[in-house]
């Protein structure tokens, strides 16, 4: 890799706010899409995501670990946090988008509940 890459890929890091060796992102970087593919293989076929998901939310998913790193993990290797996030980044995004789905749920009655308990609305009185 050319200077310039180095820098502008460092450049790119810093505003992520990742403060770590470019070396030592990448080589997380590749052992989280390694991670990814991996647990993609063990898979059931039935359950599995496309390659291009797979890779997405590896790559997502790490970069915010590498993000987190410094706060949540700072005794703890770099690249084993990120391969730790892309092997599970399958998962991660399911549950995200399984919290989502109960949170879009629950909000979805708050308008009617809220107007109910403003109006007085399905009170009774004794």
């Amino acid at each position: 890799m050319g200077a310039e890459a180095k820098l502008a890929l460092a450049i790119a890091m810093g505003s992520l706010g990742i403060a770590a060796p470019v070396d030592q992102f990448l080589g997380g970087l590749f052992l989280a899409i390694a991670a990814a593919f991996l647990v993609m293989y063990f898979t059931e076929p039935g359950e599995r995501k496309t390659y291009a998901l797979t890779l997405l939310s590896a790559v997502t998913c790490a970069l915010i670990a590498a993000i987190a790193h410094a706060t949540l993990a700072p005794t703890w290797s770099l690249h084993l946090v990120m391969a730790g996030a892309g092997g599970l980044s399958t998962y991660i995004v399911e549950s995200a988008r399984g919290f989502g789905g109960s949170m879009k749920e629950q909000v979805a009655g708050l308008p009617k509940a809220l107007l109910d308990k403003i109006l007085g609305r399905g009170k009774t009185d004794a």
